[in-house]
């Protein structure tokens, strides 16, 4: 009866040990399968059901080939699977073809072969994201637009050949050093600090950005910045895109310049003039400052430019101008309002005095012959001059100055006049 009772106790042990090796193989992710000596299925787990369409007690007793067709691909040595790790392809029931990593090896139980275990893993998401790598790359490295990666400490890890050829870095250059290198002087830290803020609150910045060529040049970009974060270990990266745009915004400032500037001479033109005049006076307010405006008339310019041609009366134009720039200090305002009429925005100034003085200089140097081909070129100037302080208009100071300059013209030209009401 002992006896009995233990062979009872071992055959509950063993069918415990199994079904527990059961639950622990049914409770893996990857497929497990075993075969016999004879190449016979003699186990096969809930994944491997799961990726095969096959149930275990379908399958229990049939060659392995058959349900899974894969196994004949193995080395074998005899009809026994030998070690090994591959990559092939499971061919479901449902005819799905799935990619899979098997890893294969022998039974051995008492130094002695008695079957062979397969393990296969689903690769799909693996392969996928190999893929979606090498997609990654190929993009990065064929885009016509330049792509940069930083750490968000902002130290460079990638950059790909459109932006070697834009900035000029190769990546052997760049890669290692701060994003900082490729700034300009276009920005101030202010400006850096705003990127770096709305990157923290939003994830995204985009703009127009003045970087530096590796030669010193600046370049003007349409920046798009994403901040990325890593899947695991957190942090995180930036990844910048970029063309240039410099052509555009040289071509945009081009347009600018010659709507507010006057084509012959480079002056600004009358609407520059306006709104310059309107800040002026708006800063100047405030400061208790005053300014002054002298509109400028040359006397017999007509005459010249009936006589001589109009590339006679273009020269002169533009002499006068540099001359009348060259009275005045930098931060001064000479502007050409159309035809032979100037006028010129002092600011701040003291007194009339200073008024005067510019205006008695630019009286005798615009009455100053131009040599010119066929003999010399010779007008004269009459100035109105209007000074405005507290509350003075734009408008109102060019009417003013206008009167002035008109009461000139009726005494005779060649002076200058002030008109002093405010």
């Amino acid at each position: 009866m002992f006896g009995g009772s233990g062979n009872h106790s071992r055959s509950e042990e063993t069918n415990l040990v199994a079904a527990l090796n059961k639950a622990v193989f049914d409770s893996v992710a990857d497929g497990i399968l075993s075969l016999d000596q004879e190449g016979r299925i003699t186990f096969v787990n809930r994944a491997a059901e799961h990726l095969s369409g096959w149930s275990e007690r379908e399958t229990l007793g049939l060659a392995g080939e058959a349900v899974f067709p894969f196994v004949s691909l193995l080395p074998q040595q005899g009809r026994v699977v030998a070690r090994e790790r591959v990559e092939a392809v499971l061919r479901g029931r449902d005819g799905l073809s799935i990619p899979i990593e098997i890893v294969a090896a022998p039974i051995v139980e008492a130094r002695r072969v008695t079957g062979s275990v397969v393990v296969f893993r689903d690769i799909r998401e693996r392969r996928h994201a190999e893929e979606s790598r090498k997609l990654a790359a190929a993009v990065v490295e064929w885009s016509p637009q330049a792509i940069i990666v930083a750490d968000l400490s902002g130290t460079i890890i990638i950059v790909n050949p459109a932006f070697s050829r834009l900035s000029g870095y190769e990546a052997a250059d760049i890669i290692g050093r701060p994003v900082s290198v490729l700034r300009s002087s276009h920005h101030d830290s202010a400006f850096h600090a705003a990127i770096r803020r709305a990157l923290d609150r939003e994830g995204i910045w985009c703009g127009e950005v003045w970087n530096r060529h590796k030669d010193g040049t600046p370049y003007a970009v349409w920046l798009s910045i994403t901040r990325v974060v890593a899947e695991a270990g957190g942090g995180g990266f930036l990844v910048g895109f970029y063309f240039d745009i410099t052509e555009r915004k040289r071509h945009e400032e081009r347009i600018l310049r010659e709507a507010k500037h006057d084509p012959l001479t480079g002056l600004p033109n009358r609407r520059m003039f306006e709104e310059t005049l309107q800040a002026i006076l708006t800063q100047e307010r405030g400061e208790g400052h005053r300014v002054a405006v002298l509109l400028i008339d040359l006397d017999g310019f007509k005459a010249v430019n009936d006589t001589r041609g109009h590339d006679a009366g273009d020269a002169l134009l533009c002499e006068m101008a540099r001359r009348m720039a060259a009275a005045v200090r930098v931060d001064d305002m000479v502007a050409r309002l159309g035809g032979d009429e100037f006028v010129i925005v002092l600011a701040p100034v003291e007194s009339d005095g200073v008024a005067r003085r510019v205006a008695a200089h630019l009286v005798e140097q615009l009455s100053r012959p131009m040599a010119f081909d066929g003999g010399p070129l010779k007008v004269s100037a009459s100035i109105g001059i209007a000074l405005g302080g507290d509350g003075s208009e734009a408008a109102d100071l060019l009417k003013r100055a206008d009167t002035a300059m008109y009461a000139v013209k009726r005494a005779g030209k060649h002076g200058f006049q002030i008109n002093s009401s405010d």
